[in-house]
């Protein structure tokens, strides 16, 4: 069975790929290629107050992070939707925290599954 952490349920993630260990290494590839542009856009879009693509890029990063079974990301990223409009002043802050659950969850990710790149 599938090690699962805070950080990475890879329990989840085999689920949702239907138990095919490829295909399951192609989208943590993928992901793990994605995410830095996504939250280089992220802080460009924050920097120029675009609340739509701010909106847009949070919604696809937590959905992205769902499917992957990256479950700190995806409560990150839920929280900051919900900040986004209850608190926006908080979201440069969150940004730069979602680098650091990314930098952790790809650790976590290579240990388990080594052929990941990214």
């Amino acid at each position: 069975m599938p090690h699962s952490s805070s950080h990475f349920d890879a329990a989840d993630a085999a689920r949702r790929l239907m138990h095919n260990p490829q295909l399951l290494t192609r989208v943590l590839t993928l992901f793990v290629q994605q995410v830095p542009t996504m939250l280089s856009q992220l802080d460009k879009a924050i920097e120029q107050h675009d609340h739509q693509q701010i909106s847009m890029l949070l919604h696809t990063l937590k959905g992205n992070a769902g499917q992957v079974g990256a479950q700190r990301l995806y409560h990150h990223f839920k929280v900051c939707e919900y900040e986004l409009t209850t608190r926006p002043e908080q979201l440069p802050a969150r940004v730069s925290a979602s680098y650091r659950l990314f930098d952790k969850f790809v650790e976590v990710v290579k240990i388990q599954h080594p052929t990941v790149s990214g």
